[in-house]
């Protein structure tokens, strides 16, 4: 299992660990002068809100192209076939996706915090409540790279980004009205989004089993280079 989730890591962790955390940190800190220039308390082009929803686009959108970068490039090289060679229980190779995708979400999920409150406290207003926009944002990540992965166990790579529209329409469908009408739900703001991430852990938990399951019964499915096109937009 070492192994396996070393072969995830490399690129995002395992090898230059150092150089990421440098990365992001320049990154974040571009974006934290962008949101204080062009917010309210300087060029007022958008609001407090505005730049923290675009910021935490921006953070799915790295997320889901990571991942599917990922799953990708396993495909096209055939590295699932190959890995169901090796003296490892096929359920290993679903729990080192899995826990990649989990890791990659728990740093964004840091990384957007950080942000979005260094904003908030910029322009002198920060709360708890208005903090918690990054619980639905990475609810929504969290569960559409739990669909994409499952569709990927149960189908291979054909079909990935199909499920990864549609799973992000889902929730945005789900969740968005209900922001919208807070006030006839009874429901504040922290309340909604702890529930979708409460909501998107469990979807999680669901998927990661059934696609364990799926495995386990058939193995990964096959892997066909005529599912790979040049100009994917993730």
């Amino acid at each position: 299992m070492n192994v396996l989730m070393q072969r995830e890591l490399e690129g995002e962790l395992a090898s230059d660990l150092k150089e990421r955390i440098i990365y992001y940190a320049m990154y974040g800190t571009v974006l934290i002068v962008l949101t204080w220039l062009l917010g309210p308390r300087v060029l007022d082009w958008f609001s407090i809100m505005g730049m923290n929803r675009f910021v935490s686009v921006m953070a799915i959108i790295v997320v889901s192209s990571t991942i599917n970068e990922k799953l990708k490039n396993d495909s096209s090289n055939r590295q699932m076939s190959f890995l169901q060679t090796l003296p490892v229980p096929k359920s290993q190779l679903v729990h080192a996706k899995f826990l990649h995708m989990l890791l990659m979400w728990a740093m964004a999920f840091v990384w957007l915090s950080a942000v979005t409150s260094v904003n908030l406290l910029l322009n002198g207003s920060w709360t708890f409540e208005l903090w918690t926009h990054v619980w639905g944002f990475t609810s929504a990540s969290l569960f559409i790279q739990a669909m994409a992965l499952l569709c990927y166990f149960s189908k291979g790579y054909r079909g990935v980004q199909a499920v990864f529209y549609l799973s992000a329409l889902a929730w945005a469908a789900i969740f968005i009205p209900l922001g919208l009408t807070l006030k006839e739900t009874g429901l504040s703001k922290g309340e909604l989004w702890g529930t979708a991430l409460i909501a998107a852990f469990i979807i999680c938990g669901i998927s990661w089993r059934i696609a364990v399951r799926k495995v386990n019964a058939r193995g990964i499915p096959e892997e066909n280079r005529d599912d790979f096109v040049t100009d994917e937009v993730y």
